[in-house]
């Protein structure tokens, strides 16, 4: 079996928030990287965890594997998984993945994108941005297309539009916790509910991440505001812990916007 080298680092977007990237290496004495996986994760996720076992399947062949979390998601800054514009979220990683790719050693490699549910139209937006630029992409359950049973009437988007930059947070659609629909395994959303404690003030480590009591920088989407949007799409604003869920303003149109 290969031996595989792991490696985290936190870069800054160009609005200034510090983003966590990680990246799974064949080791040096292996044979050359044979191409490039750029990770897209999916609503609530992240790549160093939920994505850890692709990584590390990946870099045992071979290919050197880099994701990133999105603003707001896992270690990185922001608002707990609130998305304010997806054109910025799909920016984000079009810096960093690129940045990458033009590294000494790496100029000369095949590029691949990678993406999970919400992570897959992120590929999907990455690809379309600059086409000739990836060699391939592997979509896993994508969102591509917003449900015709769940689409808003359009007289609810033309109000929206008109509210949504002086109440972009306004909380309008009650429902259930994102970790109960994303994690059907018991363990795995025990693990995340009790991943960050709500109400808990998180240090600030050497980098300036957040580190919450257990040294881990990711919080829980439990005790957040957490809200459906569309049969794929999700997104979130912050609450108090357990009071009820609700799709802000501003990503509702973000979402319908995107889809339509």
């Amino acid at each position: 079996m290969m031996d595989v080298e792991y490696h985290e680092e936190y870069v800054r977007n160009a609005r200034g928030v510090q983003l966590f990237t990680c990246v799974w290496l064949p080791a040096p004495s292996s044979a050359p990287t044979k191409a490039l996986v750029f990770l897209c994760h999916g609503y609530g996720m992240e790549c160093s965890d939920f994505m850890r076992a692709c990584g590390m399947k990946l870099a045992t062949a071979g290919y050197g594997v880099f994701g990133i979390d999105y603003e707001g998601h896992g270690k990185s800054m922001g608002a707990r998984c609130y998305i304010h514009k997806f054109e910025s979220l799909v920016a984000d990683c079009d810096m960093f993945f690129k940045s990458i790719c033009d590294m000494e050693g790496y100029r000369n490699k095949s590029r691949f994108l990678y993406g999970e549910s919400m992570g897959g139209a992120v590929a999907l937006l990455l690809h379309r941005k600059d086409p000739t630029f990836w060699d391939g992409a592997v979509l896993v359950a994508p969102m591509c297309k917003i449900s015709e049973k769940v689409k808003p009437h359009p007289v609810v988007v033309t109000l929206l539009t008109q509210v949504e930059e002086i109440i972009p947070k306004w909380k309008i659609v009650p429902t259930k916790d994102v970790i109960d629909s994303a994690f059907k395994d018991p363990v795995k959303r025990e693990k995340e509910e009790h991943a960050h404690l709500p109400g808990q003030a998180p240090a600030e480590d050497g980098a300036g991440a957040s580190q919450d009591q257990h040294g881990c920088g990711r919080q829980s989407v439990r005790g957040i505001a957490s809200q459906y949007i569309c049969s794929s799409c999700f997104s979130t604003v912050e609450r108090q812990r357990n009071s009820c869920c609700s799709t802000s303003t501003s990503s509702f149109l973000t979402c319908f916007r995107f889809h339509r």
